[in-house]
């Protein structure tokens, strides 16, 4: 039950920042989890080790482990952000 209001809280709280700032602060939660979170590390890599050639480098399994949590901590930024963009203003800068 805590994990839900822990995450309710911050959705709540950190969607109602500016994107930019939400995204950079998500970017250092990304770089801390991926080395404090051994567990989804390891899970990661294991993933990785799957997909990508046999004999790829460990510099590029861990750069791209660290891209997942990135794109993950920043996918995350976006949903927390959702309820509170303006709708005009994001079909602008796509125009």
């Amino acid at each position: 039950m805590w994990k839900f209001v822990l995450f309710f809280v911050a959705f709540h709280t950190l969607g109602r920042l500016p994107a930019s700032i939400l995204y950079r602060l998500m970017e250092f939660a990304a770089w801390a989890a991926y080395y404090l979170a051994r567990g989804p590390r390891r899970n990661v890599w294991d993933n990785l080790r799957h997909v990508m050639p046999p004999g790829t480098p460990k510099s590029e399994l861990r750069r791209t482990a660290r891209q997942v949590f990135r794109s993950v901590a920043l996918n995350y930024a976006d949903v927390a952000h959702l309820p509170y963009m303006d709708v005009d203003d994001f079909f602008k800068q796509r125009a």
